[in-house]
């Protein structure tokens, strides 16, 4: 009897405690702010802003040892700015103060980021931080249509004491299916490709060593698991240099695409080994 007493306790106190959780969950899934979806080419562009804004913080003037960055306006969620952030650490020119409680509570909860915009306002946060400069900017276009994805992204950086700007920079990257890339930056679609119609030729040559004993001892059913591993590995190198890049229709196409033409090229190539056993 005393355990069933205790039971009913234990449920009275949970009860509306995981009511109380549940309306709150709800309250903050309706309050959320909606995150927007980002293409394969979006996520190529900001990788190559961070690229870019790496290179510009190694050419910053002497001086700004101990940074502060700002974020970026018109970037709500910090998908930019958390590439130019991650770049400007790795850069070594720049020592980042870390981000506060409060940015990384709202970065936890899926919040906003805090944006802090203006030389004077960067000015104003550096000194607070105890820092010499501080950096940020404004995304002033991040947008992805069927022809290309094109991203406009301005830097700055601003001496704390005197609120002058030392130096700045205006990134203008596109993305497209035949895009040629930015040089030092992450390779383009076309060098991608490239790279697996290499691998796609020479994975085969694996086979050649051992192709005699299994088209003379090999059942069908080990030739076609020969098969199916190298489409697979085929498959499977396409998705991490390219297709992993792309979203919708175009991604299943492309991947469509690379099966066809990995089964295709390799049904031939066993037949051609096959065809010259004695």
């Amino acid at each position: 009897m005393l355990s069933w007493i205790r039971l009913l306790v234990s449920l009275r106190g949970f009860l509306p405690v995981a009511a109380v959780a549940g309306m709150l969950w709800a309250l903050h899934t309706c309050l959320m702010p909606e995150r927007p979806r980002y293409s394969g080419a979006q996520v190529r562009l900001v990788e190559q802003a961070a690229h870019e804004a790496a290179r510009w913080a190694a050419a910053l003037p002497a001086g700004c040892p101990r940074t502060v960055f700002g974020n970026l306006e018109n970037d709500r969620f910090g998908f930019v700015a958390s590439g130019v952030r991650d770049a400007l650490a790795r850069s070594g020119r720049v020592d980042l103060v870390d981000r506060g409680f409060g940015e990384r509570l709202r970065e936890l909860i899926s919040w906003t980021t805090p944006v802090t915009a203006g030389a004077a306002n960067l000015a104003r946060l550096a000194r607070r931080c105890d820092a010499a400069c501080g950096i940020g900017g404004r995304v002033l276009q991040f947008a992805d249509t069927p022809s290309e994805a094109l991203l406009v992204v301005e830097l700055e950086a601003v001496d704390a004491a005197s609120r002058q700007v030392l130096a700045s920079r205006r990134l203008v990257l596109r993305d497209s299916l035949l895009s040629l890339g930015n040089g030092d930056g992450p390779p383009s679609v076309p060098t991608r490709l490239l790279l697996w119609l290499v691998l796609l030729l020479l994975l085969p040559v694996a086979v050649v060593p051992f192709s005699a004993r299994l088209f003379s001892e090999g059942t069908h059913l080990e030739i076609l698991a020969v098969l199916i591993a190298l489409i697979a590995l085929d498959v499977l190198a396409a998705y991490f240099l390219f297709l992993r890049h792309f979203s919708g229709f175009i991604a299943v196409l492309l991947s469509l695409a690379a099966f066809g033409v990995s089964a295709f090229f390799n049904v031939r190539v066993l037949g051609f080994l096959k065809e010259r056993q004695p």
